[in-house]
């Protein structure tokens, strides 16, 4: 992810031009563990939107995670900020993809480089997926 880069190539009334660099994990699924920041969640239409952070090859990432609404993972999440928690982490099932918030924020100010450009959508829980990763152990 560190070495993927996103820009904002041009911008018309009709369209936005985003350039890619090192983007073969985009539509891709998986299993990854999330901090998400529960104090940044927002809720949109029937889901929730947050930010959150995950660890990949020793390098911590700063993402996106909207979930899709009336999941056992979008409701665990609204339980947790119900609980009163700051911050929750999970084992969760992603769609690794880009943020349409971070490229219309960027593609206000022209041509740029995207800062914080990735989101995961939050599909599932660990156990409503198959795997048996020995690091996942010991999550909720």
């Amino acid at each position: 992810m560190k070495r993927s880069k996103v820009t904002i190539e041009g911008v018309t009334a009709e369209a936005i031009r985003v350039g890619f660099e090192k983007h073969s994990n985009l539509g891709n699924f998986a299993r990854v563990r999330v901090r998400i920041d529960l104090t940044s969640l927002k809720p949109i239409a029937g889901r929730h939107r947050a930010r959150a952070t995950t660890s990949v090859n020793g390098e911590t990432f700063r993402v996106a995670v909207p979930s899709v609404g009336g999941t056992a993972v979008d409701k665990r999440i609204q339980k947790a900020k119900d609980d009163g928690q700051v911050t929750t982490i999970l084992s969760v099932l992603v769609l690794f993809s880009l943020s349409p918030t971070a490229i219309r924020s960027a593609a206000a100010i022209g041509p740029s480089i995207v800062t914080q450009p990735f989101q995961f959508i939050l599909f599932g829980l660990k156990g409503d997926f198959g795997h048996s990763n020995a690091d996942d152990e010991g999550d909720d």
